[in-house]
C-alpha cells in the first residue's frame, strides 16, 4: 500500500503485489490529478494508513488498525496550529494476501 503527494493531488494504491507496483500505482494516480511534483509518502505492507487534512498540512499515519491510523493522522493534524477543523481525508488497510 502507498500513498503519493503532489500540490493539490494525492494517489494512494491498495492490494498490489510488491512495493515499487504500489508506489508506481500512487504516483500515476496522482499525477492523473493534475500534478508534476508528486512523491511518495508512505508505503507500507499488512497495515493500515490514514489522512487527515485540517487547510494547512495533510499528515499520514500507519497502524495495524485502521481506527489506530485515523486516530493518529487526526491527532498530528491538531498538534499543527495552523490546521483547523481536522477531518480523515483517506484511509485503508492491505492486508495479507495468501500465496500459493
Amino acid at each position: 500500500m502507498s500513498i503519493a503527494f503532489g500540490m493539490n493531488a494525492f494517489g494512494a494504491a491498495t492490494d498490489m503485489p510488491s512495493k515499487q507496483k504500489a508506489e508506481k500505482a500512487a504516483l500515476a494516480q496522482c499525477r492523473d490529478m493534475g500534478a508534476k511534483n508528486c512523491y511518495i509518502n508512505m508505503t507500507t505492507h499488512n497495515q493500515c494508513i490514514a489522512v487527515a487534512r485540517g487547510g494547512v498540512t495533510a499528515p499520514s499515519a500507519s497502524a495495524y488498525e485502521l481506527k489506530e491510523a485515523e486516530g493518529i493522522a487526526l491527532a498530528e493534524c491538531a498538534k499543527d496550529k495552523r490546521n483547523s477543523n481536522c477531518e480523515l481525508y483517506y484511509s485503508a488497510c492491505s492486508y495479507p494476501v495468501r500465496v500459493r
